[in-house]
This record gives structure tokens, sequence and C-alpha cells, in this order.
């Protein structure tokens, strides 16, 4: 396997086409919602969405890095075999605990028992899901990209599409999205049973065991990022009301952006090539060098993509929904922002996760949660949605210092390499997010995002001589672009 950064971020730019394709049919989704549908209807869609992440997380039980932490070291076929055991498990009981509490569970995420109709839905989607995970995993393992995003860009339109029908036509409002993803996870689940089932065999009841123990970590892991990402909207919800839900979940969805183009397809292929690698002692300097060239070009094409994003903010939510949502503007820098951050603590929790029994690994995310809900409740009362951004910001910056405190011992990082370069670029994207998105006038935010762009230049051509920076550029755009 070719282990250098220009394979690593070509891998990346194959998760990103995939994921341009998903995002994009996805925002069309968040148009039909918000412009056919009240700011109060849309608010209770971005509920159910939230509760369905946080139950799927339960479902899952750490599945998806489990098969891509064993899959190489015990086999493919007993790792998938035993994967489907683990999520039909743990799938039928998290269906069976949502249709007897769904009452229940109505009034706490509704205020009104009136939707536990669309809990139990939202049960059998559950085990549907579920079930498809352990073939998408083995797919990502083996680098089959073209096959991934193939059944993941089908399904997210088959939901797109069905979900549009059903709100025109029948006006089933929030009902309309809980089927739409039921009915389009039965087709992503048949398609991935169907490219996968050579490798079906008799399951590993020992391996389902490590799966599991494995998995818990990330479990806990799990709830503590959703809690991170979820609970400012039941704040909101509580203090300022479904149209601050609706306005703020907008916002995220935007910011979020940078994520779907560049951060998670960063994580993805970072995960699927390097969690199962073991590094000996004597290869530490190598890979210290190597990750430090690697964050160091992660950062600035972040910072890079983020600040691009805050610049045409604005105008992209005047696309998207139209004017009843401008308030979501400043929204969208401080999520991009976070999400950046984000990426840089997940690849230094690497020194962990590499580990048989993650033990270290929900320290970070759950110091981040707490600091998150504290400052929830101090700031939202008084700052509705830009409090919960600014709670946000400080959560993941609090996440990657506790992070890289942990794993630094196992990994053995080298700090100059990490804050040098990085820290650079991130103060400069600080600093420009507090004077862009408080711009209105768009040659103003264009003029500053010039002045960034130069001065990128400027620092590369320092970096690597003005003709080095042009090869380099070349030698990435040429690694991105062959598939």
């Amino acid at each position: 396997m070719d282990h250098s950064v220009r394979s690593l971020f070509r891998l990346s730019s194959l998760y990103a086409l995939g994921n341009i394709v998903v995002y994009l049919l996805t925002i069309v989704a968040v148009s039909i919602y918000t412009r056919l549908l009240p700011v109060s209807e849309y608010g209770k869609i971005a509920m159910f969405s939230a509760t369905l992440q946080i139950v799927m997380i339960l479902a899952l039980c750490g599945l998806i890095p489990s098969m891509l932490r064993f899959t190489k070291e015990r086999g493919e076929a007993v790792t998938l075999s035993s994967g489907l055991v683990s999520a039909l498990i743990a799938g039928s009981v998290v269906c069976i605990l949502l249709v007897y509490w769904a009452p229940s569970l109505s009034r706490l995420v509704f205020g009104t028992p009136e939707y536990r109709t669309l809990l139990v839905i939202l049960a059998f989607i559950v085990v549907i899901e579920n079930l498809a995970q352990p073939g998408l995993s083995l797919l990502r393992v083996e680098e089959r990209m073209r096959l991934f995003w193939s059944i993941r860009i089908i399904r997210t339109a088959i939901q797109v599409m069905i979900a549009f029908l059903l709100i025109c036509w029948l006006k089933l409002g929030v009902y309309a999205v809980a089927y739409a993803v039921l009915f389009s996870g039965l087709a992503q689940l048949s398609t991935t049973w169907w490219v996968t089932r050579r490798y079906v065999t008799s399951p590993s009841w020992g391996l389902t065991k490590i799966l599991f123990r494995y998995g818990v970590f990330h479990l806990f892991t799990s709830l503590a990022f959703w809690v991170l990402v979820y609970i400012d909207r039941y704040f909101l919800l509580r203090y300022c009301g479904y149209g601050n839900v609706g306005i703020y979940n907008l916002g995220y969805k935007l910011g979020s952006i940078v994520s779907f183009l560049y951060v998670q397809p960063f994580l993805q292929s970072w995960n699927a090539r390097y969690l199962g690698v073991s590094i000996k002692a004597d290869d530490l300097d190598g890979w210290n060098r190597f990750f430090s060239n690697v964050i160091e070009k992660y950062t600035i094409i972040g910072v890079t993509i983020g600040i691009s994003l805050t610049v045409w903010a604005r105008e992209l939510v005047l696309l998207v929904s139209g004017e009843p949502y401008l308030s979501a503007v400043p929204i969208i820098a401080g999520i991009t922002f976070s999400l950046v951050i984000f990426g840089i603590h997940y690849a230094l929790l690497w020194g962990i996760m590499r580990a048989p029994t993650p033990v270290f690994l929900p320290i970070p995310i759950t110091v981040a949660t707490l600091t998150n809900i504290g400052l929830n409740m101090l700031l939202i009362p008084k700052y509705g949605m830009i409090g919960a951004m600014l709670a946000t910001v400080v959560s993941y910056i609090v996440l990657t210092v506790v992070g890289l405190i942990l794993t630094q011992k196992r990994a053995q990082y080298k700090p100059k390499i990490l804050w040098r370069i990085p820290m650079l670029f991130i103060v400069c994207y600080i600093v420009f997010v507090l004077i862009t998105m408080w711009l209105t006038p768009l040659w103003g935010r264009i003029l500053l995002w010039c002045v960034y762009l130069v001065t990128l230049y400027l620092y590369l051509a320092n970096r690597y001589g003005a003709r080095g920076t042009i090869q380099q550029l070349k030698a990435l755009t040429y690694s991105i672009f062959k598939i």
C-alpha cells in the first residue's frame, strides 16, 4: 500500500467527490423542506434527524470503526459475517425498545405523544440501516470507492425524490422524511447485500465479542459527540422555539459543507487506510515526518475552504432558503471553523485509536461535551443562536487540546510540527472570520478573500519556492484527478 501524503489525499478526493454529490442532494432536500413547509415544520424535521442520529449511534455500538480496525487483521469474510451478527443483535434490541417506549420518547423529543407512530417508523429504519453498515465498511476497507459511492448516491437520490413526492402530493410533512429514509434504506440494504454476498460465511462468536468490546469505547465517544453536535437544538427549542431551531439547523447544515467536502473525506480515508496499521519503534521518526506533512497540508487546505465558504455564506443562504433564514449567516462561519478544528483533533487521536482497547478515547469528547452543555445553558438564554454557535466553537477547541494531551504519550508526536504552521493558519482563520461574517457588502468580503489568497501564495512560494509551489499544486491536482 502506498503510504504517502499524495496517495492519502488522492483517496480523500475520491471520498470528497462522493460526499459532494450526496451533500448537493441533501441541500436540494433542505431547499424543498424550507420552501414547501413552514419554519416550525422544518424544525420538527431537524428534531427527527437529530433523534435518528443518536438512535443509530446506539444501534451500531461502534461497529463501523471496529470493522475498519479488524478486517485486514482477521480477514474480510469472517469479519463481515461477524459484523452482520453484531448489527442484527444490536439493531433488534434498539428497535424493540423504541417501539415499546415510543409514546414517552415522543413526549420527550416533540413535547407531545402524537408522534409515536413516527418513532415506530424510526425503529424499523434502525434495523435496516444497521444491517447495511458491515457491507459498506468492507467496501471502504477494500477501497472500492466507485461501488461504495454509487450505492450511497443512488440511495440519497431515492430518498430526496420520495420525500418531495410525499410532501407535494400527500402533505405528510415530517412523516414524508421518515418514509423516504425507510424506503431508500431498503434499496441500499438490498444492493449492499448483493455486492458483498460472496464474502458471507459462518460468523466467529469470538470475533463478534471483540467487535463489541472495541466498539463500546467508540459507542461512548459517539454518544458524547452526538450530544456535542445536537444538544444545542434541544436548548434552542426550550428557550427560543421551533423557528430558531430551523434557522440554526440550516446554518449548521450549510456550515457542514466543509465537512462533506473535505473533513469527512480526509477522516474516512485516514481511518480506512491507517487505523489497522502497526508501527514499530524504529519507524517512529519517519511516521512523525509523514504525520507533520499531512497535518500541515490538511490545515492549509481546510482553512482555505473554510474562508471561501465564509465569504459566500450570505449568498448561499439566499440561494437555498431565502431572506427569512439570513440570521443563519454567522452560524455558518462558526460551524465551519469548528469542523476544520475537529479534523485536526480526530487525526491526532490516531495514537489512541490504534490500541486494541482504546480506553482513553471517550475522555476528550466527554470533557468537550460537558463544556458545551455548560456554555449552552449559560449563553443560549441570553444570546440565542449566536450563543449556541460560540459554545460549539469553544467546545471543539477544548476537544482538540485535551485529545492532544492524552494521545501525546502513546503517539509521541513532536509538538513543534503540530503547532508551528497549523496554528498560524488557524489564527489567520479566526481573524478573517471575525471580520468577514459581519460584512454585508460582497465586494468587501471578496477583497479580504483576495488578500488571504495572495498571502497564502506568498507563504507557499517562500516555503517551496515559486517553481516548487507550482510543482506541488500540479502533483496534488494530478493525484486527485487520477481516479
